[in-house]
């Protein structure tokens, strides 16, 4: 009779497992590093995703019916760049599992940013046929929008909120798409819609500054000043580092006439941000408005500098 208990079999899978979860390791690791390089903006982030690639292809080889290894790479071939490998890795992946929902929903979206439209929509479609989600939803709507067809993407999201109604993701990204479409279509009342939206977000999530920041940046659009300096001043009191807030409300006080309060806020975003176009864009037009011509000459040259691609409209 032979023998089941084989203890070099038992050894070899023992191998295999500590093989696997060293190389795991390795991924997750690497691709933490990457996060915190792009975060800090130090260089090496490109680096560490490339050593993460190598680790998961190598997990692959050692457990290639796993499909939750080509999710991990295809997604960081996304992160990457590298657009065309990601959407062969999810294809693999559908190759192994066709009811894998993920793969046709990130598939999708890489297909809608490469602007492909009809394969795009349709592995959506596809994902939501499978798993029928606000995940799926929220999913398609994100590709809509890359196309610039608002009204779709719209609609998916009203289902995603039909779906969990106290879901604040849903409200957010209801939101970004009516301001999206405000910036093409200028319809005051798209902004008005998506201030809605944004107040559900901050009634249903009031610990993420996202919403009411964006909101802040809605009322600005809509020439509601005052609630929009509210709304960034909070916003600079929860996170008094963060460039945004003060590039946002140093526009907001210079819309309202108050070149002094705007050009404090202006300083304080490019010393915490010196390659913001932005902030450069609004602080010489700000200084400009005091009379400070050679300081606002200075600030357009750095913003054409930052954004050649600059519109004198």
């Amino acid at each position: 009779m032979e023998d089941s208990n084989d203890p070099l079999a038992g050894d070899q899978s023992e191998e295999r497992s500590q093989s696997l979860a060293k190389l795991a390791d390795e991924a997750a690791r690497a691709r933490m590093q990457a996060v915190m390089a792009s975060v800090q903006g130090t260089e090496g982030a490109a680096g560490h995703l490339d050593d993460a690639i190598g680790a998961i292809c190598k997990l692959i080889e050692l457990d290639p019916a796993n499909v939750d290894r080509y999710l991990e790479l295809g997604n960081v071939c996304k992160q990457r760049g590298l657009y065309d490998e990601a959407i062969a890795v999810y294809s693999e992946a559908i190759a192994i599992d066709p009811r894998c929902w993920i793969a046709y929903q990130n598939r999708g979206w890489i297909h809608a940013l490469e602007d492909r439209p009809e394969p795009a929509l349709r592995d959506c479609a596809e994902a939501i046929s499978i798993h029928p989600s606000v995940t799926t939803r929220l999913a398609r709507a994100e590709a809509y929008s890359l196309l610039e067809e608002y009204l779709p993407a719209i609609a998916d999201c009203d289902e995603a909120v039909r779906l969990e109604p106290d879901n604040p993701a849903c409200y957010a990204k209801r939101a970004s798409l009516l301001s999206e479409w405000f910036c093409e279509a200028e319809s005051p009342d798209l902004l008005r819609r998506a201030i809605e939206d944004h107040t559900t977000a901050i009634r249903l999530d009031p610990g993420d500054l996202q919403h009411r920041r964006n909101r802040g940046r809605d009322y600005l659009d809509l020439g509601c000043l005052e609630e929009a300096i509210e709304d960034l001043s909070h916003c600079v009191a929860s996170e008094p580092d963060f460039y945004l807030n003060y590039e946002i409300r140093g526009e907001a006080y210079y819309q309202a006439g108050q070149p002094k309060l705007a050009l404090s806020d202006l300083d304080r975003a490019i010393a915490l941000n010196p390659d913001s176009s932005y902030a450069f864009e609004f602080r010489s037009k700000t200084h400009r408005m005091l009379g400070n011509l050679s300081k606002a000459d200075a600030d357009e040259q750095r913003w054409h500098e930052l954004d050649p691609d600059f519109d004198d409209d």
